[in-house]
C-alpha cells in the first residue's frame, strides 16, 4: 500500500517538475544559526542556537542562468556589471586557472579567456576600469604565494600583469577602487608557509598597479582577511578572522582604520565554538556597518548589523558569503545552506535572502539539486531584481562531481501564473521529501 502511495506521489512530482522546468530543485530544510547577544566593551559573545529556513516564494524567481564549463571544477568568485548593460565574471577552473567569462544582460557568452603561470593559480575578484578594460585580482604560487594583478582590455586581452607581496606568503582576496583613483586590497601576508603565523594584510596601489603602502595587522596567532570597502571619511573597513589562541576557534574580526590604513579601533565577535569567519563587509547609508559571514563546526550563516563604532544593533541566523544594500534600505545576501542527513551523507544549496532595514526576512530562496552548490557573490541589477555568481556540481559518474560556473538573474517580483506554478511545486517536493523521510527513518 505504502509503494502505491509514493509511486503516485512520485509522478505527480515528476509531472510538477517539468511543468516548470527552469527552476532548479527546491529544497526547504536547513540548519542555520546565530541569535542571542550579549554585550561587552570589545568582545561581543554570540550564542549560537539551530534554526530552520524554508523557501518563501513571494519573489526572486530565476528569470535566466548560465552555466559554464572548462572542464573540471570552475568555481564563478566574482561578478560585476559592464558598461555595455552586460556582466564580467570571474573565477578559476580546471588545471586552477584563472577564467574570465564576458556574458551580455541576457546571460549569453561574449567572449571567454583564461590566464596561467606554471604554478596553481585563484582568483577572486574582478572590476571594470573607466577605460573599458578589466582589473583582475588572483592568486598564483610563484615562490610562494603572492597577489597577481591582471589588467586586461575590454575583450580580455592582457595589457600588463604584476605581481605584488614581498613575504613567502601573500595573497589578497578583495580589490575595491578608491576616490583617489588607485585600488585598496585586503588579505593576509606571512614570511613563512606556517599556517598560524598568517596577518592580516591591507594594501593600497595606484591605478597602474604600483604599491602606494602596505599595512599588517599582526596578532600572535592566525588572522586574515576576506573583504575591505572604503567608508564615507576615506578610511576603510576590513572583516576576516582572527585566533586568539593557537588552541582556539576562529572569531570574526572587524578592522577600522583612517585614509592611511591605521587602525582606529576593532571588534571581536564570536564565541569559543564554533568558527567565526567575517566573509563581506560594506557600510550602509546609515554610516554603520552590515557583515555577513559562516560558521563551521557546526555550518551556518550569519547577518550582523553594527552602528559606526562596531557595536552590534542586530544579528540574524542567516547571511553568507556576499551582502549589498538594497535601494530600498534593505539587504540581500548569498552563500549556502548545509544539510547533513547521514554523518556520511550531506550536500549544500545555493542561498539567497532578502531582509528589510532591521534584518527582518523578507523572503528568501533556495536553488540547487543533489550535490554542492553555492552563491560567492550577489548584488541588485538596475531593474530590481538579483545576480548571482557561484557554483554548481553536477555528477560526472558515479563517484565524482565535477562543477560550473552558475550564473543566475532573479526578477524582483514574480508574475501571478508563475507564482502558482511554484507553490504548487514546493507543495509536491514537500509531500514526496516527507514520504521518502519516513522510508529511511521509520
Amino acid at each position: 500500500m505504502k509503494k502505491g502511495i509514493l509511486s503516485i506521489f512520485v509522478i505527480v512530482f515528476l509531472i510538477a517538475n517539468i511543468v516548470v522546468v527552469a527552476d532548479p530543485i527546491v529544497n526547504n530544510i536547513s540548519r542555520s544559526n546565530f541569535e542571542n547577544i550579549q554585550f561587552y566593551e570589545s568582545y561581543a559573545n554570540i550564542n549560537l542556537e539551530i534554526k530552520h529556513m524554508k523557501s518563501k516564494y513571494t519573489t526572486g524567481f530565476i528569470e535566466w542562468e548560465s552555466l559554464f564549463d572548462s572542464g573540471y571544477d570552475d568555481m564563478g568568485r566574482c561578478i560585476q556589471p559592464t558598461q555595455d548593460g552586460g556582466y564580467i565574471i570571474v573565477g578559476h577552473g580546471y588545471g586552477y586557472r584563472v577564467l574570465m567569462l564576458k556574458i551580455d544582460g541576457n546571460g549569453n557568452t561574449q567572449w571567454e579567456t583564461q590566464f596561467k603561470n606554471k604554478h596553481p593559480d585563484y582568483c577572486w575578484y574582478v572590476l571594470q576600469t573607466e577605460d573599458g578594460g578589466f582589473l583582475v585580482l588572483a592568486e598564483t604560487k610563484v615562490g610562494g604565494n603572492h597577489v597577481w594583478l591582471i589588467k586586461t582590455d575590454e575583450n580580455g586581452t592582457k595589457v600588463w600583469d604584476k605581481f605584488l607581496g614581498y613575504k613567502a606568503q601573500s595573497a589578497c582576496r578583495c580589490i575595491q577602487p578608491t576616490r583617489d583613483g588607485g585600488y585598496i586590497l585586503a588579505g593576509y601576508t606571512s614570511p613563512d608557509s606556517w599556517l598560524w603565523s598568517y596577518d592580516t594584510w591591507l594594501l593600497k596601489i595606484d591605478s597602474e598597479g604600483f604599491e602606494e603602502w602596505n599595512r599588517t595587522f599582526e596578532r600572535p596567532h592566525y588572522n586574515r582577511a576576506f573583504y575591505v570597502s572604503q567608508t564615507s571619511d576615506d578610511g576603510f573597513i576590513i572583516t576576516g578572522l582572527i585566533c586568539q589562541t593557537q588552541q582556539d576557534y576562529s572569531d570574526l574580526w572587524l578592522i577600522k582604520t583612517d585614509e592611511k590604513g591605521y587602525m582606529q579601533w576593532n571588534k571581536i565577535y564570536g564565541e569559543l565554538k564554533p568558527a567565526e569567519l567575517g566573509k563581506c563587509v560594506q557600510q550602509t547609508t546609515d554610516g554603520g556597518y552590515i557583515i555577513t559571514g559562516e560558521t563551521q563546526e557546526p555550518a551556518g550563516n550569519f547577518l550582523i548589523k553594527t552602528d559606526g563604532k562596531g557595536e552590534i544593533i542586530w544579528s540574524k541566523p542567516y547571511g553568507g558569503i556576499s551582502v549589498q544594500q538594497t535601494s530600498d534600505g534593505g539587504y540581500i545576501t548569498t552563500g549556502c545552506i548545509s544539510y547533513n542527513f547521514r554523518p556520511w551523507w550531506g550536500y549544500q544549496d545555493l542561498l539567497l535572502v532578502k531582509t528589510d532595514s532591521n534584518g527582518k526576512m523578507r523572503w528568501c530562496q533556495i536553488y540547487g539539486e543533489k550535490y554542492n552548490d553555492v552563491g560567492n557573490f550577489v548584488m541588485q541589477t538596475e531593474d530590481g531584481g538579483y545576480i548571482i555568481a557561484g557554483t554548481k556540481q553536477h555528477e560526472i559518474n558515479g563517484y565524482l562531481a565535477g562543477s560550473d560556473f552558475w550564473i543566475i538573474k532573479t526578477s524582483d517580483k514574480p508574475g501571478f501564473g508563475m507564482n502558482l506554478l511554484m507553490t504548487f511545486k514546493l507543495l509536491i517536493n514537500q509531500i514526496i521529501s516527507n514520504q521518502i523521510k519516513k522510508i529511511f527513518y521509520d
